[in-house]
């Protein structure tokens, strides 16, 4: 199992997260981080799946 770093960091309104080791594997959500962490996370998850996903499909 791969681990990876998740950053999340605050521009104005909006959360931009993003994964250190994953150029590209970002995601933006505007809105209190607080209450919604939880679903920012699981957003950013989806999006390295989908990365690593499309990655290996053109890899290959």
């Amino acid at each position: 199992m791969n681990k990876f770093t998740a950053v999340f960091e605050r521009d104005r309104d909006w959360w931009l997260g993003y994964v250190e080791e994953l150029p590209g594997a970002d995601t933006r959500r505007a809105g209190y981080l607080r209450k919604r962490m939880r679903r920012y996370r699981q957003h950013l998850v989806n999006r390295v799946m989908l990365f690593l996903v499309l990655d290996r499909k053109v890899g290959s």
